[in-house]
């Protein structure tokens, strides 16, 4: 199982968030020890265009994160693993899986 950076880099900014809670940050930095934490590079950026550009062309868009996230998975080949249902609708090739209903 792996994580995008993206994703790490969410999770550490709700961490400095609550600063009162240093069980939660110990239990995020132990999950964290056992996932692949994938990097995102200059493959995620192509496809972060192309992705991007597919959708402004269909007067599509998702947030800026959310943008990087997908293009950062279909780079991968990865599944993306959300509740978010804006990634149902924005390609076909983006192999999505809801947390909530589907594991």
């Amino acid at each position: 199982m792996a994580i995008s950076t993206i994703t790490e880099a969410e999770i550490l900014f709700g961490l400095e968030s609550k600063p009162a809670a240093p069980r939660l940050r110990r239990s995020v930095e132990e999950l964290f020890g056992t996932l692949q934490i994938l990097a995102s590079d200059s493959n995620a950026a192509y496809a972060y265009g192309r992705l991007r550009a597919r959708l402004a062309a269909a007067g599509k868009s998702l947030a800026a994160l959310d943008m990087l996230l997908a293009a950062h998975a279909l780079s991968a080949n990865a599944v993306l693993v959300t509740h978010d249902k804006a990634f149902l609708q924005i390609t076909a090739s983006l192999n999505v899986i809801d947390w909530a209903t589907d594991l």
